[in-house]
């Protein structure tokens, strides 16, 4: 944290909204020096309501409607439980689009070791519901792939797609993947009280977009009162845990497809089962 910063946070204002106030004619009057262009300032500018940025929403609802008319009107029944999946991921990405338009979440970080998540609807609850419905994905991708997987190496195992156990018992990794994701936003990145960070978060949001954003703040401090925030530290070991677990299921599974891939016996056509 800069001296600024330090200044304003261990001067005795007489109320915490003095303090805030304190805070915002420091970052302007030491914007300079507190805010060089670095990656967390793109970060920061991707979330801004600019005219390039509000097409985004538009651009998304536009190709997953074309995708979904693509997918109903051109594929064969050959394809079988495989349409489903691709329209289920299509109309996914329709809900996270809108719900990316509708909330307007706003990424906020002070140097690099505050970093916080909040919306215009100053709810914690449902800055959490935002960032954990886009944790979704990452677990309907692996699916994908093992879907594909079984088609090459398996195929005996796709009909298990048109069995609607399998489907709801596969079904259950995603939510209890968003639960997780959910309650560690709403029970660890987000302290009882008056918090240091998310103070410097408010006065970040005046600064940068010219209104504060007071309550919904997610916030990760590593570093506050001069010591280590264990809550955080846990929260983003979980968070990375899920992370990496995904990321290696969604690599080892399609690279288990490369003996198959280059066998000359490969046959790359899925037969409805």
């Amino acid at each position: 944290m800069n001296n600024a910063s330090s200044s304003v946070l261990s001067n005795n204002a007489s109320s915490p909204l003095e303090a805030v106030s304190a805070m915002k004619d420091a970052l302007v009057s030491t914007d300079t020096i507190y805010r060089p262009m670095k990656l967390y300032d793109i970060i920061e500018n991707s979330h801004l309501e600019t005219p390039i940025i509000e097409l985004f929403p538009v651009g998304g609802m536009v190709t997953n409607c074309m995708l979904i008319f693509a997918i109903i009107r051109f594929t064969t029944h050959a394809l079988g439980s495989y349409k489903q999946l691709l329209l289920i991921f299509a109309f996914y990405d329709i809900f996270l689009v809108s719900l990316h338009a509708v909330l307007k979440p706003r990424v906020m970080v002070v140097e690099t070791t505050i970093f916080g998540v909040a919306a215009d609807w100053n709810n914690r609850y449902i800055t959490s519901f935002y960032c954990s419905c886009n944790t979704v994905p990452f677990v309907l991708m692996i699916i994908d792939f093992l879907y594909r997987y079984w088609c090459i190496a398996q195929p005996h195992k796709i009909s298990l797609f048109a069995n609607w156990k399998f489907v709801v018992g596969i079904m259950i990794i995603p939510v209890a993947e968003y639960i997780i994701w959910f309650f560690v936003c709403t029970e660890m990145l987000t302290g009882q009280g008056p918090e240091e960070g998310k103070d410097l978060l408010r006065a970040e949001s005046f600064h940068r977009i010219g209104k504060e954003i007071h309550e919904g703040w997610l916030v990760m401090n590593y570093w506050e009162n001069d010591e280590l925030n264990v809550r955080v530290v846990v929260a983003l070991m979980i968070f990375n845990a899920i992370m990496i677990g995904c990321f290696t299921a969604a690599v080892e599974t399609p690279s288990r497809l490369i003996p198959y891939i280059c066998s000359e016996n490969c046959s790359f056509l899925c037969v409805r089962r």
